[in-house]
């Protein structure tokens, strides 16, 4: 025997579509690429996670900013409103140098106490220190032309003012100010009418842009809960990038498992295609032979060190069709599948040899195309020796003529057949010897379409059960007969089998389709709506004009949580089942009225006493003379549906009696803030030893506790944020 020649080629040549695999054989240098990739895209999350957070703590520090600016801008905005505020003069609150051109600035009550006017601009600047003493956070009032110089504007407010000038509507930056991180941030301030007042000699206008508030929040907190983030964020993706790793390494684990077994599997390959009893050639598009195993090298009498890596051409044999003329080296099947990628099947050619015989070889060939290709890059040459078989089929010629007038004369059709064998003598097709003239008209098949062929070129979806049934009637000569149908002519036969000779096999067959085509679809129709009775969700059922139940899907169970089966079911009354006696008969007189009834909604218990809420489509069915039969129909559960509607209607009426009473509470609350603030106003008029200022003491609690009530009316429309505290409920009460 000879062995193949550069074997390990030609497997590289296959898995690799006619190229060298290449890279593929290097699975290490492509999981090192995938972990750095990996680790790569682990960096690049975590980078733009960081700075995600730190955007983050900047914008919430922001926030707080402008909540403080908004805040001094109210009451400064209501100081201006007012012309000011008159305050007690004292140590901390001396009379503004500043407003000494403005009459009625120190005025004495007449009580004697000494006021001073407070405008917004001293006001504002008292609150600032407040704020800082008490929560940090720095305001400061400023301009590029201030009236006070202590109201400068440092170099970052400075350019934030130059920047408003510009259009600029805010400016905020992380800034370092006496070694700690703050958030800076900064509003203009517009000239209203009554700025007017304190600043008209300036030359301002109203609308124009007369300064600015800046606000100085500290950063540091913000920064502790970024850096707590922030070690999140590292130690998730670490883990997380670990377990990357730990997948791609598995993945390793499993490709060099899986290359393993392709080797292994290769060499599998290798020694089936030396052990296969057909000759087994591999040629690729320049007709180079690259795979010739011992079968083939029987079968022409070469070894494969002197064919293959040389052309198949030029070899000192001709090749022959079976009728004895030449076949053209051109119109050999290989070349053939090389040129239009087009597979050959079952061609029979001669191969002769100077001073022998001819060998005949049966040939089939497979073009191997590489991916998104349009021609094949080789082909593979599968053949077996058929001279014996050649042999063979001249002896039935001769002694066909025997059956001739038997063939032409049968009613039924009359098919002989050849078995053919493996080497092991295990039946794998068998060929067509004669058909008569019925058998053609049962076919639709002509009979030169079918002698000489076999039954995988002409019916190739024939099962091989047939096949090995046949070759026991050749092989043991025990007749069989059976009703079949054949897919290719779309007919049902009775068909008898038996064995004229062995090796062979005839078959006597009548067509049935008729008869079968009424037993199939009755059949079908059975199954069918067996098959839906049993798997449908819904409980199907037919109940008798009475209500007794004649058959139920066992689907019922499922509606029934368990309780009922369909077996214990049949027989008795389905209206006993009604939670409402009185239900079932609405249900017949509507369904007697109508004929049939859709997605009637009814209760029906459980044998715990539980109600299960159901939907019921129904109808009457009449026999022949149109009289009332029997009810079908079908129950489904909507006990889930009915709650949810239920539920969804609840929640809009009370989204109804929210909106109400927040729409409510924010009316009277307005009203109320006209309460407080009169009463306010008239108790800083009034004084405490007067009769009546207990009076209007109780007027500002009782506004003040209808304050409290519509903010939690407020709180129960979701207008108003709740702020739940520990309050005394006896001393509540007692107020």
């Amino acid at each position: 025997m000879h062995k193949p020649v550069a074997q390990p080629s030609v497997d590289a040549f296959l898995h690799s579509g006619g190229r060298r695999a290449g890279w593929l054989h290097r699975p290490d240098a492509i999981f090192f690429l995938i972990g750095l990739l990996w680790v790569s895209l682990i960096l690049v999350s975590l980078s733009f996670a960081w700075q995600h957070v730190r955007n983050t703590s900047f914008s919430l520090a922001v926030v707080e900013a402008r909540a403080s600016f908004a805040k001094d801008l109210v009451y400064r905005r209501w100081a201006t409103m007012h012309g000011g505020v008159y305050v007690p003069v004292s140590d901390n609150t001396p009379p503004n140098p500043y407003l000494s051109g403005i009459p009625k600035r120190d005025v004495v009550t007449a009580d004697g106490d000494r006021l001073t006017l407070v405008n917004p601009a001293y006001m504002t600047r008292q609150v600032h220190e407040l704020g800082q003493e008490s929560y940090g956070i720095k305001g400061h009032i400023t301009s590029l032309t201030p009236l006070r110089p202590a109201n400068a504007a440092d170099a970052w407010e400075t350019g934030a003012l130059q920047s408003f000038t510009a259009g600029v509507k805010e400016v905020s930056s992380l800034e370092v100010v006496d070694g700690e991180h703050v958030v800076r941030f900064m509003r203009p301030m517009i000239t209203e009418s009554g700025c007017l007042k304190c600043h008209a000699e300036q030359g301002y206008r109203k609308g124009d842009i007369r300064g600015g508030i800046s606000v100085s929040v500290p950063f540091t907190p913000y920064l502790e809960i970024e850096q707590r983030q922030k070690t999140f964020l590292a130690v998730s993706h670490a883990l997380i990038g670990m377990v990357g790793m730990v997948v791609i390494w598995l993945s390793r684990q499993w490709l060099m498992r899986s290359h393993n077994s392709l080797r292994e599997s290769e060499e599998r390959l290798e020694e089936l295609i030396e052990s296969i009893g057909e000759g087994v050639i591999l040629q690729d598009a320049s007709e180079r032979i690259l795979l010739w195993n011992r079968t083939a090298a029987a079968i022409f009498g070469l070894g494969s060190e002197e064919v293959v890596g040389r052309p198949a051409v030029g070899r000192d044999w001709h090749t022959i069709h079976e009728d004895g003329t030449p076949f053209p080296p051109e119109n050999h099947p290989s070349l053939h599948t090389l040129r239009t990628g087009e597979p050959c099947s079952g061609l029979v050619m001669g191969i002769v040899r100077a001073g022998q015989e001819a060998t005949w070889i049966e040939v089939n060939t497979r073009p191997l195309f590489a991916t998104g290709a349009s021609t094949p890059y080789a082909v593979i040459i599968s053949f077996s020796d058929v001279s014996k078989k050649k042999v063979a089929e001249h002896r039935l010629q001769q002694s066909e003529r025997k059956y001739r007038l038997l063939f032409e004369n049968l009613t039924v059709g009359f098919a002989l057949h050849e078995m053919i064998y493996d080497r092991d003598g295990r039946p794998v097709d068998y060929r067509y010897i004669e058909v008569n003239p019925a058998f053609e008209q049962l076919t639709g098949t002509r009979a030169e379409n079918l002698i000489g062929r076999t039954v995988s070129e002409v019916m190739p979806e024939t099962e091989h059960y047939w096949i090995e049934a046949y070759g026991t009637v050749a092989l043991t000569g025990t007749p069989m007969s059976y009703q079949n149908y054949s897919r290719e002519v779309g007919r049902y036969f009775d068909v008898w089998a038996f064995s004229p000779d062995k090796g062979q096999f005839a078959v006597l067959c009548s067509d049935i389709t008729e008869r079968c085509k009424v037993e199939d679809a009755l059949k079908t129709s059975e199954e069918n709506y067996r098959t839906m009775f049993e798997n449908v969700q819904d409980a199907v059922y037919s109940v008798t004009m009475d209500g007794r139940i004649v058959d139920i899907s066992p689907s019922i169970r499922e509606i029934s949580k368990g309780q009922y089966h369909r077996e214990e079911l049949i027989g008795r009354s389905l209206f006993d089942f009604y939670a409402d006696p009185t239900e079932h008969e609405r249900f017949l007189a509507d369904l007697q009225k109508d004929g049939s009834v859709a997605e009637y909604q009814i209760t029906l218990k459980n044998r715990d006493g539980a109600i299960v809420i159901c939907s019921v489509s129904a109808k009457i069915q009449r026999d022949s003379r149109g009289r009332p039969e029997k009810i079908i129909g079908n129950i489904r559960d909507i006990s889930e549906r009915v709650a949810l509607e239920k539920q969804l209607l609840h929640a809009q009426k009370m989204e109804s009696v929210g909106r109400l009473a927040g729409g409510v509470a924010h009316d009277f609350n307005n009203m109320l803030g006209v309460i407080l603030g009169y009463t306010e106003m008239i108790l800083d008029q009034v004084d405490e030893h007067q009769p009546l200022y207990p009076a209007l003491r109780e007027i500002e609690k009782a506004a003040q506790r209808s304050a409290n009530l519509t903010g939690q009316l407020l709180a129960f429309a979701r207008r108003q944020t709740v702020s739940p505290k520990v309050i005394d409920l006896i001393a509540a009460v007692c107020k």
